[in-house]
């Protein structure tokens, strides 16, 4: 037996962290006073597949749109790409209050390994005045963050074999004068997070250690008497 055969034993005897996919959704709100709402959604159930759902909506001279994706699904729900993107073009005062608020991606999951749910994040801001586009909540059975407008960095949970969770990820895009209207405001926030389920290195129980360290010294004795 050579000895990369028994590295690739012990390899083995780390914990892999996978899931079986319930269901995801992604909703996009617009909203606009004076004006009207739009929304959108679109999801999938069992299978992972990327879905997306756009809102525009526009009320004289001002616009708001708000778009969320989701893709890069591994076929098992053990990773995936979401990005969440709001832009607002508010102009003359024709508006008083603009948000994308439930805007959200949403995923439920059941974890078949003990492990992590690590979520990388980054958002990045466009334009000269980005006030009101504020950022985007965690939330969910994972735990709650926030994650401010233009902040970058990673969000890791635990994750217990057998339970199912649900996550979250929702805008907090608003914006608001009720004396003169909003006006001068043109500018965008794109939040782009990708998510990983890995699983916790764990030590071989006894029988197993014991198996494992039993063919090791055979194969160096092995090698010693070749070596000879």
């Amino acid at each position: 037996m050579k000895l990369r055969s028994i590295a690739s034993m012990l390899a083995l005897a780390a914990v892999s962290a996978s899931a079986t996919p319930i269901g995801s959704t992604v909703t996009a709100i617009s909203v606009l006073t004076p004006g009207s709402t739009v929304s959108n959604t679109d999801s999938w159930s069992g299978t992972p597949q990327q879905i997306s759902a756009f809102a525009y909506n526009s009320s004289g001279q001002s616009s708001l749109w708000s778009f969320v994706d989701s893709y890069n699904w591994a076929a098992n729900g053990n990773s995936g790409t979401i990005m969440m993107q709001a832009n607002w073009v508010l102009a003359n005062g024709d508006v008083n209050y603009a948000a994308a608020e439930g805007s959200k991606w949403q995923y439920t999951f059941t974890a078949d390994d003990t492990g992590f749910f690590e979520l990388n994040y980054s958002l990045t801001p466009w334009g000269a005045d980005t006030f009101g586009l504020n950022g985007i909540y965690l939330g969910g059975d994972l735990g709650n963050g926030y994650f401010s407008n233009g902040d970058s960095g990673q969000y890791i949970a635990n994750v217990i074999a057998g339970n199912t969770y649900t996550v979250n990820l929702s805008m907090n895009v608003n914006l608001s004068n009720s004396e003169v209207g909003l006006f001068g405001y043109d500018a965008s926030m794109v939040g782009l997070f990708n998510f990983n389920l890995t699983g916790a290195s764990s030590v071989p129980d006894t029988a197993c250690t014991l198996s494992l360290l039993t063919l090791a010294f055979a194969a160096l004795a092995s090698l010693r008497r070749k070596l000879a």
